[in-house]
This record gives structure tokens, C-alpha cells and sequence, in this order.
């Protein structure tokens, strides 16, 4: 955000959310929240492009939500940086959230960030030992899609 980009972050839950709000409330000051409660959905939408802006995001929104950038500051600093912070459930919603960025022919940027730890408690058959095996081998995004897919 210091370089002028915007961030979009998706979380799985309201309660991620605040757990992530409550550990950088103080380290950046520019943040707003966006879940099934909030209220005025569609300023908090037009406000999350804006340069320096980080908004945290609920799942629900990471389909069909156009989070149009308008802003030129933040176009020449690249667009608007999505990033996940859960495995989503098919690669159609990974394709959707994805598309959460670089809308309209705008440049962006996506970064998927994922907690080992929350892996083992969701993901039937996801351990941290084959996962640095998996790792080691350069397998382990291949992995981790092949062990979601067998959930869904």
C-alpha cells in the first residue's frame, strides 16, 4: 500500500477477519471491512480501490463483486492486490477470486496466502510432514488443489 496500490483481502469468516483487524490496528491506518453485516456494501466497494486503501473482505464477496478502480494512483502503481487468505473450495471460485483484480483491462496483481496450521484442521488428508515433502519437490500447490478436489 505504500508503494499506492490498493489491497482487497479475502478472509473465510467475520471471525478471521477481526482476529487480522485487531493485529495490524495500529500499523496501518486505511482499513475498512466488508462482510454480509456491513452497512452502505456499495461505498465500502467504491472506497477499496482507492490508493493505500486495504479493505477486508468475507468470502461471499470474492463472486460477483466488481471492485472497479477508478483511481489513477492507484492504477500506475499497479492496480489493485488481491489476496486470499483460505483455500477456496473449486477452482472456479479460485478463477472468480482472481478476478477480483486487473477488472476491465486494469492491471492488478494476486497473491494466495496460506496457513499451514488451518490446512491441517480443513483439509482431509493435509499433513505439514507430506506437505514439506511436497513442498521440496515443487508439488505442493499440485497437492494441496488434488487433496481439495477429493473434498469437493
Amino acid at each position: 500500500i505504500n508503494g499506492g496500490k490498493s489491497v482487497i483481502i479475502f478472509f473465510e469468516n467475520t471471525d478471521i477477519i477481526n482476529q487480522f483487524q485487531n493485529m495490524i490496528k495500529d500499523s496501518i491506518s486505511s482499513v475498512q471491512i466488508l462482510t454480509e453485516e456491513t452497512f452502505y456494501k456499495d461505498n465500502v466497494i467504491r472506497k477499496s480501490t482507492i490508493s493505500g486503501t486495504v479493505t477486508l473482505c468475507s468470502r461471499v464477496f470474492n463472486r460477483g463483486t466488481d471492485f472497479i478502480c477508478l483511481d489513477p494512483k492507484t492504477e500506475c502503481a499497479g492496480g489493485v492486490h488481491v489476496i486470499s487468505t483460505f483455500l477456496p473450495e473449486s477452482q472456479a471460485e479460485s478463477v472468480q477470486m482472481q478476478g477480483r483484480t486487473a477488472r476491465q483491462g486494469n492491471p492488478g496483481t494476486y497473491a494466495q496466502l496460506l496457513c499451514k496450521e488451518r490446512l491441517v484442521e480443513t483439509i482431509d488428508g493435509f499433513t505439514i510432514d507430506e506437505f514439506e515433502k511436497q513442498l521440496e519437490k515443487g508439488e505442493h500447490v499440485k497437492w494441496i488443489v488434488q487433496l481439495r478436489d477429493k473434498m469437493y
